[in-house]
C-alpha cells in the first residue's frame, strides 16, 4: 500500500486514455500583411503531445519568413525529444524541484536548440557574403497533465510574442515571464515586462507604455486612463520609463530575436501556467495580434467562443480589421497569427457581463440606445422616455461592472496592495450605486406599466358592462 501511495504521489504516471482520445485540441489562424510579399509568421501544433509554437520572422534582416519556418521545422524535429524529457521529469521520484521547473528546463534547452539552427544559417549567409540575416522571435507552450484532471503549461519565449490563458469561465489572463537580470543588455520589451513584474505599473499602464509611439501620445493616453479610473498616476515615473525603454538608457533597446546572437547569450523568458482544467485554453499570438487588440478587450471579444477554431478566427479577424481601419496608432500592417491549444473534456460556458466597448460582439446596448434616441427624438412619449432612461441606467451599470472586472483582472496578475484595495472599494461602491439606480428605475417602469394596464383594463371592463346593460335594457 505504501508503495502504491508513493507511486501515485511522486511517480505521476500518465493516466490511461481511451484509444483515439486526445487530451488536447489545437487550432490556428493566420493572415499575411498586405505590405509583405509573403507571410513571415509560422506556427506548429501537435495536439497529441500538447505542444504548440509560433515564430514571427523579422523582415528588417531579410528572409524573415525563412527564419520563422526554420524555427518551426526545428521545433517539429525536437517535439519527440521534448516529450521524452517531460515524461522523464514526471517520472523522476527523487528530484525535489517542482515539476514545472524541470519541464521549463527541458523547454528552455529545446528553445536554445531551435536558436542554434537559425544561427547556423545566419553564419552561413555571412560567410557566403549574402546580405540576408534570417531573424525571428519565438514562443512555444507545452501542456501536460500534472495529476489526473489537473494540467499545467510550460511556456518559453524569445522576443515579444505573448501567451494568454482563456479560462473556461471566459476570463483572459496574460502569462507573465520572469524579468531578465540587469545585464546591461535588457531589450525594450523585456524592460517593460519588469515594470509589471515589480508592480511599478498595472497591466493597462504597461500596455500604454508598450504601444506608445511618442512621449506626447503616451502622456495624453496616460492622463485619460487615470482620469477614467479617478486615481492619480506618477507622470514623472512614466516619462522616465518611456525614455529608458525607447532611448536605450539601460542598454540597447529593440527586439531580441533568434539568429542575432549565439543561443547561449539569449534571454529565454519562461513561465509555468498552473491550474489548467478541461475547457481552459492556452493562446499564443504574434505582435500583429497584441499590437492591434488591447489586452483588456480580449475577454469581451472572446465571449461565447465555443471552440478553439472560433477563438483563433475571432482574434485574427479583429486584428486585421483594426490594422486596416487604423483604429489604433500602434496597429501597423503586420502578419497576424494565433495558435490555440485547449485542454479537452470541458464544457465551457464562455459567458460574462463585460460591456462591449466597440460593439465587436454584436451591436452594443449603448449604440442601441443612441439609435433609438435618434429615431424618436421628434416624438418622444413619456412612456418611451421612461424606457430609454432604464436602458441608459443599464448601460451605466454594465460600464461600472466592466471597469471593476478590469481592475480585478489586474489584481489577479499583480496581487492585492493598498493602492488596489482602495481602487476596488471605490469601483465596487460605484457599481452598487449604478445597479441600485438601474433596479429602482426598472421597478418604477414596471409599476407604471402595470398601472397603465390596470387603467386600460378598467376602461375595457366599464365598456363591457355598459354594453351588457344596454343590451339587457332592450
Amino acid at each position: 500500500m505504501a508503495n502504491g501511495l508513493f507511486d501515485r504521489l511522486l511517480y505521476r504516471e500518465k493516466a490511461p486514455r481511451p484509444e483515439g482520445e486526445s487530451r488536447f485540441v489545437a487550432a490556428s489562424a493566420t493572415e499575411a500583411s498586405r505590405r509583405h510579399e509573403r507571410n513571415e509568421d509560422a506556427s506548429f501544433a501537435d495536439a497529441e503531445t500538447g505542444l504548440i509554437g509560433l515564430a514571427d520572422g523579422v523582415s528588417g534582416g531579410g528572409s524573415g519568413d525563412e527564419a520563422s519556418r526554420m524555427a518551426m521545422d526545428a521545433l517539429k524535429d525536437a517535439s519527440s525529444q521534448i516529450d521524452r524529457m517531460v515524461d522523464a521529469a514526471r517520472r523522476d521520484r527523487f528530484v525535489v524541484r517542482d515539476l514545472g521547473t524541470r519541464v521549463g528546463d527541458a523547454m528552455e534547452a529545446a528553445a536554445r536548440q531551435v536558436s542554434d539552427r537559425v544561427r547556423t544559417v545566419v553564419e552561413r549567409y555571412r560567410a557566403e557574403g549574402r546580405p540576408e540575416r534570417p531573424h525571428t522571435t519565438f514562443i512555444m507552450a507545452k501542456l501536460y497533465e500534472r495529476e489526473p484532471g489537473a494540467y499545467e503549461a510550460s511556456v518559453v519565449r524569445v522576443g515579444n510574442s505573448r501567451a494568454y490563458v482563456l479560462r473556461a469561465d471566459g476570463n483572459v489572463e496574460r502569462a507573465q515571464f520572469a524579468p531578465p537580470e540587469a545585464t546591461g543588455k535588457v531589450r525594450k520589451h523585456e524592460l517593460i515586462e519588469t515594470f509589471l513584474q515589480k508592480k511599478r505599473l498595472d497591466a493597462r499602464e504597461v500596455e500604454l507604455l508598450d504601444q506608445a509611439t511618442s512621449l506626447e501620445q503616451l502622456m495624453e493616453r496616460w492622463n485619460a486612463y487615470h482620469a477614467d479610473t479617478g486615481m492619480p498616476g506618477d507622470e514623472t515615473f512614466i516619462a522616465a520609463a518611456y525614455k529608458q525603454t525607447y532611448k536605450g538608457m539601460l542598454g540597447p533597446s529593440g527586439l531580441q530575436v533568434m539568429g542575432s546572437i549565439p543561443s547561449g547569450e539569449l534571454h529565454v523568458g519562461r513561465t509555468v501556467i498552473k491550474g489548467l482544467r478541461p475547457g481552459d485554453r492556452v493562446v499564443l499570438v504574434s505582435d500583429g495580434i497584441s499590437d492591434a487588440i488591447p489586452e483588456m478587450d480580449m475577454s469581451e471579444l472572446l465571449q461565447g467562443a465555443t471552440t478553439p477554431e472560433e477563438v483563433a478566427r475571432r482574434l485574427k479577424d479583429e486584428a486585421v480589421r483594426v490594422m486596416r481601419t487604423g483604429e489604433m496608432d500602434r496597429a501597423k500592417e503586420d502578419d497576424a497569427t494565433v495558435q490555440v491549444m485547449e485542454v479537452a473534456g470541458g464544457s465551457p460556458t464562455r459567458s460574462g457581463t463585460r460591456f462591449p466597448r466597440r460593439g465587436r460582439s454584436g451591436e452594443s446596448l449603448a449604440r442601441s440606445v443612441e439609435r433609438i434616441m435618434q429615431l424618436v427624438e421628434t416624438n418622444l412619449t413619456p412612456e418611451l422616455e421612461r424606457e430609454v432612461e432604464v436602458a441608459k441606467s443599464e448601460v451605466a451599470a454594465l460600464r461600472a461592472r466592466r471597469i471593476l472586472e478590469d481592475i480585478e483582472q489586474v489584481v489577479r496578475h499583480e496581487g492585492m496592495t493598498p493602492h488596489w484595495e482602495k481602487r476596488l472599494a471605490v469601483r465596487r461602491q460605484e457599481l452598487a450605486d449604478a445597479e441600485a439606480r438601474w433596479g429602482r428605475l426598472r421597478d418604477e417602469a414596471k409599476a407604471m406599466r402595470q398601472a397603465e394596464h390596470a387603467v386600460i383594463d378598467a376602461e375595457a371592463l366599464r365598456d363591457v358592462r355598459s354594453t351588457i346593460e344596454r343590451l339587457t335594457a332592450k
